[in-house]
């Protein structure tokens, strides 16, 4: 898994998450609907790079709940309004389709 911060605007930033499976082969996308404050980024950071566990810990504190973040369990109701988009690959790990918000 990684997690990747961009800048919206002077006062917001965007999460997204990468999530990989055993193979190493990417299997989701997430772009987090609420945005990180930008002043929040001085405080978990002091200096950028930003780790990881932040950017986990500042989702959590958000109100997302999945285990990919560090908590117990998964609430889907916390992630219903993320941009997500899956990839499938078939047993010879070729990727066969990918699916979107729009079912693409």
């Amino acid at each position: 898994m990684t997690l990747t911060l961009q800048s919206v605007d002077s006062g917001r930033e965007v999460i997204s998450q990468r999530l990989y499976d055993a193979f190493g082969q990417l299997i989701e996308t997430r772009r987090y609907d609420q945005f990180a404050p930008g002043s929040w980024i001085g405080v978990a950071s002091g200096s950028l790079p930003i780790a990881q566990e932040s950017l986990m810990e500042e989702l959590q504190s958000l109100g997302y709940q999945d285990v990919s973040l560090g908590s117990a369990t998964t609430d889907e109701s916390t992630l219903a309004h993320l941009q997500r988009t899956r990839f499938v690959y078939d047993a010879a790990n070729q990727l066969r389709y990918t699916v979107d918000a729009e079912g693409g």
